[in-house]
């Protein structure tokens, strides 16, 4: 009987992936209740955690994050391998529905996606205190440098991670196992996110060997031992640009948490955003107003915007109520949690676009002398140094206050719900500290929402644009220094 409802539960698994059936998924949910009457729940724990993300979603990015080898024929488990076998649907560990998850002997990765990066002038640093795990040079140059790698956006619940890891790339059915080059973690340094986050954000890189030239893996395994048979695997993301040439300009959003309404704030700053340049603007979607997801939509069809489903991993919540309060109330987690879709639109966008810029909501970048970020770009990049990673937009406040002592009824030819554009007082001077940046998408590896963390070559190089060509608006309620706004803006 349990083999009998095994095969049936493989087969009907097959089914959902291909067809996504709405009676198949009812039928796998009635059966994984029977199975684990049977078998009892400890052994169907894993298989159910798996395989029930795929029996309750129809989210596409979702699914794109396993590879589409198991939507086709996989490989039987007797298939002849040097090491290791092809995991199983139902050996994969989802910790939820966007994170599966390795646990080792040294800590447990949380994996959000992992990209193919063939990106030239690519240096790994040290994965430990004692350099690069004992990679000879047919691995790593004496440069270090990497060469074609794939790269994994994740988390874990340890500092410093010593523990050696391994890549698994299956290259289609042809298996090939890599060490873990570097740990790289995203953040200005350990101590800043040791305490006040329980996890740690990181980007993991595994170079790809030489005699595979430029092929791009299907898919990859995180293991501990090289020849573990994998708890995880995620499709290698490899987004080549459109007819063989980059785009211009996109716009990267971290994962947005509005439950209150912002839809017609939000409207306007995605046409502000189109008609500055703006060839894509990113989104990444935690929890939103009902009215949100309908602005999104609107603005998806018509190839402005480009939506994403994030969710937290690990312990942490992502119960609507319960992740806006615990966002709210844990700043640093908040911001270590949004390093995950900054970086993953990077590496989803590098090949497709030449500058990215990740901003909030309430920013703009406001080209002061021309019409458009493309006429902008044209005079700066003249005069920027060809080493320049990121070119940097110094703030300036227009607070709300600011409108309402200055007599909003001056300005009755604007319409009442444009919020950006009503306000036209700024701060007298531009802050010193606070910038948001254009990043070079052939030069940047790690960022942070107004600088990049690391580079390709071993440092970033950042190009201040002076504030007479362009300058960030920043549409806040409130200044963030309080009583020294007056003094300081």
């Amino acid at each position: 009987k349990l083999i009998l409802l095994d095969s049936l539960l493989q087969e009907k698994t097959r089914m959902i992936l291909v067809k996504n059936n709405y009676s198949s998924r009812s039928f796998l949910l009635s059966l994984l209740y029977v199975t684990t009457l049977l078998i009892g729940t400890q052994h169907m724990y894993y298989k159910y955690t798996s395989l029930r993300v795929f029996a309750e979603t129809e989210n596409e990015d979702m699914k794109s994050n396993v590879n589409q080898i198991y939507m086709e024929n996989a490989p039987k488990e007797s298939a002849q391998l040097p090491c290791g076998k092809f995991p199983s649907l139902d050996s994969l560990y989802y910790d939820n529905k966007h994170w599966q998850r390795l646990n080792t002997t040294d800590g447990t990765f949380y994996l959000y996606a992992a990209y193919y990066d063939n990106r030239s002038d690519a240096v790994a640093t040290p994965l430990t205190p004692g350099g690069l795990l004992n990679l000879t040079d047919e691995y790593v140059s004496k440069e270090k440098t990497v060469g074609p790698s794939v790269r994994l956006i994740g988390m874990n619940d340890k500092i410093d991670l010593s523990v050696k890891t391994y890549c698994q790339l299956w290259f289609n059915y042809e298996l090939v196992v890599e060490p873990v080059l570097e740990y790289k973690y995203i953040w200005f340094n350990v101590e800043a996110g040791q305490s006040q986050s329980p996890l740690q954000p990181y980007l993991i890189t595994c170079r790809i060997s030489k005699k595979y030239g430029n092929r791009v893996p299907s898919a990859v395994s995180l293991v501990e031992r090289e020849c573990d048979h994998a708890s995880n695997m995620l499709r290698v993301i490899y987004n080549g640009p459109e007819e063989n040439k980059k785009k211009g300009l996109a716009v990267c959003v971290k994962g947005l948490s509005f439950p209150d309404d912002v839809s017609i704030k939000l409207a306007e700053w995605f046409d502000l955003l189109n008609i500055l340049g703006a060839e894509k603007v990113f989104v990444y979607d935690l929890h939103i107003h009902p009215n949100i997801s309908k602005v999104l939509d609107y603005y998806e069809k018509n190839g402005i915007v480009d939506i994403k489903h994030l969710t937290l991993p690990g312990d942490q919540p992502n119960a609507p109520n319960e992740q806006t309060e615990y966002l709210r109330s844990h700043l640093m987690a908040k911001r270590l949690n949004e390093l995950i879709p900054y970086n993953d639109c990077l590496y989803r966008n590098m090949h497709r676009y030449e500058f990215i810029s990740l901003l909030d909501i309430d920013e703009v970048i406001v080209p002061m002398k021309h019409n458009s970020w493309e006429e902008m770009f044209k005079q700066v990049l003249t005069t920027a140094s060809k080493d320049t990673t990121s070119l940097a937009f110094r703030n300036v406040y227009f607070l709300h206050e600011m409108l309402e002592k200055n007599k909003p009824d001056l300005h009755q030819d604007i319409p009442s719900f444009l919020h950006m554009l009503q306000h036209v007082y700024r701060s007298r001077n531009h802050t010193t500290g606070q910038i948001k940046s254009f990043h070079n998408t052939e030069k940047v590896k790690t960022l942070h929402n107004h600088n990049a963390f690391s580079c390709l070559k071993s440092a970033c190089i950042r190009t201040i644009v002076d504030t007479a060509v362009a300058q960030m608006h920043h549409y806040r309620k409130n200044c963030p220094n309080g009583e020294l706004c007056d003094s300081l803006y």
